[in-house]
């Protein structure tokens, strides 16, 4: 673990990855934003892709599996917004 005044360029391509995880998370939870925009996908996966990236060198087998769910599920979600289609809100769903 290094300290804040070595950090070398794959570590801080992991912490602007996690400056917009935290941003990204933020505007959700004030309402900025909504899962139902392109730009919260968007966002995620520029995030795990930071991180990622900066996993090729610093390696951490959790922090891999993480930021791959992250990456396949903001694929899933930015194509599904493409197609018109989201998630049902807790209004459109009947409860059997």
């Amino acid at each position: 673990m290094s300290n804040y005044g070595s950090l070398d360029g794959w570590e801080m391509v992991g912490l602007l990855g996690a400056v917009i995880y935290c941003t990204n998370y933020s505007m959700m939870a004030f309402d900025v934003i909504t899962s139902k925009k392109a730009c919260y996908y968007a966002l995620q996966f520029m995030a795990a892709s930071c991180v990622t990236l900066s996993l090729t060198v610093h390696f951490n087998v959790a922090a891999l599996a993480i930021q791959l769910f992250f990456l396949v599920v903001s694929i899933i979600g930015f194509a599904n917004h493409a197609r018109g289609r989201s998630a049902p809100s807790g209004k459109d769903r009947r409860t059997v």
